[in-house]
């Protein structure tokens, strides 16, 4: 897969305590077209986002630390020096 197929939420349990938890996504908020749900062996794909990257940055600034854009090939031999 390419796009996220689950993601980060919250729920209370029947206590009443707040936990965080993967979930598969809905279909209507799936960015891949027939999107169905997760098969059997299929890799779980979440986004982050870009507040947890920039936390991990220093000064927050995402230029330097992605070196390779969405939608653009590898460069060859992997990650640029």
């Amino acid at each position: 897969g390419r796009y996220p197929n689950v993601e980060f939420n919250f729920r209370r349990d029947k206590h009443g305590e707040f936990r965080q938890g993967v979930y598969v996504k809905e279909v209507k908020e799936a960015k891949e077209k027939g999107f169905d749900g997760i098969k059997k062996d299929e890799e779980l794909l979440v986004s982050y986002g870009k507040s947890y990257w920039r936390s991990r940055v220093d000064g927050g600034d995402l230029t330097e630390f992605v070196w390779r854009l969405p939608n653009q090939p590898m460069p060859p031999g992997g990650k640029p020096n």
